[in-house]
C-alpha cells in the first residue's frame, strides 16, 4: 500500500474509532436513564400501548390523549422491544439503536460487494457517526428518525446495488422499503422522489415503472388502513404540519450544522467522474438521494420547532456515497490528501460536549427518587412532561404538554408561541381545577404560557423541586429540562 494510501486508512481509523466512542459512551451512559433526554421520547410508549389497547392515535385532545403528527409504523416496530422489555425507555431507545446498527451492518456489506476498499468503510462509519453530537446527540433517542432512516436507507442500498442497476424483485423491494419509510417519518418522501427523478433522468424506464408501482402500490396499501382504522382522523399527519410556522431565514442554522456533509458530497462527485461505469451510476444515484434528503433537511429545520434529526437520512447516505467514493479517489496522490483532509475534518467536528449529556450520579439517584415519588401516591398523579409514567405504572394515560400546545395553535403559522386556550380539552382542564390529581409533576417552568400551566398554578402549589442539575455551574443542557423535577399539591378550596 502507498503511503499516501495509508496515511488516508490511519486518519479515518482514527475518526471512526474517536467518533464511535463518542456514540457507545452516551448511548449506553443514558441508555437506562428513566426520563426523557429528548421532548417527545415518551410518546413511543403512549402512542404504542394505544396502538395494542385498540385506541385511535389521531383522536382529538381528550383528558386522556393528545395526538402526534407522525404515521404509525415507528409505533408498530417498537411494539416488539416494549412488550419484551415492560414499556420502558430502555427498551423504546433499543429501537433506534438497533435501527443504527442495522444501518451500519447494511452499508458495510454495500460497501464490501461493490468492492471498496477497507479505507471507504471506515470513512463510511467516520461520516455515520462524526454527525450523532451536532444532531443534538439524537440517534439513540426513542422518536421516530432512526427507525425511519433505517426504512429509507435500506432502500437506498437496494437500488444503488448492483451498480444501481438490481434486478427488478429488488426494484420493487427498493420500492417497498422507501415507501414504508415514508409511514414512518413523511419527510422521507424526498428520497422516494430522487428515486423516480433519477430513473427518469437516466432513461430507465423498466426500473422506473416497477419503483412507481411498487411505491405506489405500498402507500396505497397504508393510507387505506389509516384511514380504516382511524377515518378522517388520519389526516391530521398532513394537515398539521403544513399549519407550521416557516421561515427561509432559519436556513442559516441549517447550514451551520449540515456544511460539513458538502465536502464529502464534493469527492463522491469527483470520484463518479473518474469511476467505471457501474460505481459511477451508484454514486450518481447516491448523488441524486443525498441532494433530495439534504433539500428536505434544510426545509425541516426551517419549520418552527424543527431539528437536525430531519437530516439523519442525508447523513447516512452521504457516509455510503463517501465509502464508495475511497476506492477511485485512492488511485490519485491529491485526491489521497483531500481524503485525509476530510477524515480530519470529520474528527474536529464540533460540539465536544458529549460528557454533559450523560446522567451522572446524582442525576440517576435523584430520578430514583423523583421516580418512587410519583409512584407512592395513594391516588391518581399527573406527569405533565412524562405521560409514559402513569400509563405504563397505573395504567391511566393523559395529554402530554407539548401536544396539547402544538394542537392549540403553538407553533401554527398564524399563532406562533401564543395556544389558543379554547382549544385545549376542557375535560382535562376541569380535572385540574377540581384538583382531581393528589399530586401534579411538572419540568422546572412555564416559559412557553401553557394554559394548563396556569390552571395547575391556580389550583395546585408547589411543595419541592428537585435541583440536580439545575445547580449553579452546572451545564444548562437541553436535556435536564425534561425531568419532571417540580412537584405540586392541591390548595385548599
Amino acid at each position: 500500500m502507498p503511503g499516501g494510501a495509508r496515511l488516508v486508512l490511519y486518519a479515518a481509523a482514527l475518526t471512526a474509532a474517536v467518533r464511535v466512542t463518542i456514540f457507545l459512551a452516551v448511548t449506553l451512559g443514558r441508555l437506562t436513564f428513566p426520563w426523557e433526554v429528548e421532548v417527545l421520547e415518551g410518546l413511543s410508549i403512549d402512542y404504542a400501548w394505544t396502538l395494542l389497547h385498540g385506541g385511535n392515535l389521531y383522536a382529538p385532545p381528550s383528558a386522556h390523549f393528545a395526538p402526534n403528527w407522525y404515521p404509525p409504523l415507528h409505533y408498530v416496530l417498537s411494539l416488539p422491544f416494549l412488550l419484551l422489555g415492560g414499556f420502558s425507555l430502555p427498551a423504546a431507545r433499543l429501537v433506534s439503536i438497533t435501527a443504527v446498527a442495522l444501518c451500519v451492518v447494511l452499508g458495510l456489506r454495500f460497501l464490501r460487494n461493490a468492492g471498496a476498499p477497507w479505507t471507504g468503510v471506515l470513512l463510511f462509519v467516520a461520516v455515520l457517526f462524526a454527525f450523532y453530537p451536532a444532531t443534538g446527540y439524537w440517534y439513540d433517542l426513542a422518536r421516530v428518525d432512526s427507525s425511519a432512516t433505517l426504512l429509507a436507507f435500506a432502500g437506498v442500498v437496494v437500488l444503488a446495488g448492483a451498480g444501481a442497476r438490481p434486478r427488478p424483485a429488488l426494484v420493487v423491494a427498493g420500492g417497498v422499503l422507501l415507501a414504508l419509510s415514508v409511514f414512518a417519518k413523511q419527510t422521507n418522501l424526498a428520497l422516494a422522489l430522487g428515486a423516480l427523478l433519477f430513473l427518469l433522468g437516466s432513461r430507465d424506464f423498466d426500473r422506473l415503472r416497477l419503483l412507481a408501482t411498487a411505491q405506489l402500490a405500498t402507500a396505497l396499501a397504508l393510507a387505506a388502513a389509516l384511514w380504516l382504522l382511524y377515518g378522517r382522523d388520519a389526516l391530521i399527519i398532513v394537515i398539521q404540519p403544513a399549519r407550521h410556522y416557516f421561515s427561509l431565514g432559519w436556513a442559516g442554522l441549517f447550514l451551520g450544522f449540515a456544511w460539513p456533509m458538502l465536502p464529502a458530497a464534493g469527492l463522491a462527485a469527483l470520484a463518479a467522474r473518474r469511476a467505471q461505469a457501474g460505481p459511477a451510476r451508484a454514486l450518481k444515484l447516491l448523488l441524486t438521494f443525498f441532494i433530495f434528503a439534504f433539500g428536505m433537511g434544510l426545509l425541516a429545520a426551517c419549520k418552527l420547532g424543527g431539528q437536525p434529526n430531519s437530516s439523519m437520512p442525508a447523513i447516512f447516505v452521504v457516509a455510503l456515497a463517501l465509502g464508495l467514493a475511497a476506492g477511485p479517489l485512492l488511485e490519485r496522490g491529491r485526491h489521497r490528501l483531500l481524503l485525509v483532509a476530510q477524515a480530519l475534518l470529520l474528527l474536529a467536528l464540533p460540539p465536544w460536549d458529549f460528557l454533559e449529556w450523560i446522567p451522572s450520579p446524582l442525576d440517576r439517584a435523584e430520578a430514583r427518587q423523583i421516580l418512587a415519588d410519583m409512584l407512592e401516591q395513594p391516588g391518581s398523579f399527573l406527569a405533565y412532561n412524562a405521560s409514559f409514567v402513569s400509563t405504563v405504572h397505573r395504567g391511566e394515560m393523559y395529554p402530554y404538554w407539548d401536544r396539547l400546545y402544538d394542537w392549540a395553535g403553538g407553533q401554527d403559522a398564524r399563532s406562533p408561541f401564543r395556544p389558543d386556550p379554547a382549544r385545549y380539552p376542557e375535560d382535562f382542564l376541569r380535572l385540574i381545577r377540581e384538583r382531581h390529581f393528589r399530586a401534579v409533576y411538572t419540568n422546572a417552568g412555564d416559559y412557553l404560557g401553557d394554559p394548563v400551566q396556569r390552571a395547575i398554578a391556580a389550583h395546585y402549589r408547589p411543595v419541592f423541586f428537585w435541583r440536580s442539575g439545575m445547580e449553579p455551574g452546572v451545564a444548562d443542557k437541553r436535556w435536564r429540562h425534561c425531568v419532571p423535577r417540580l412537584k405540586w399539591l392541591p390548595r385548599a378550596p
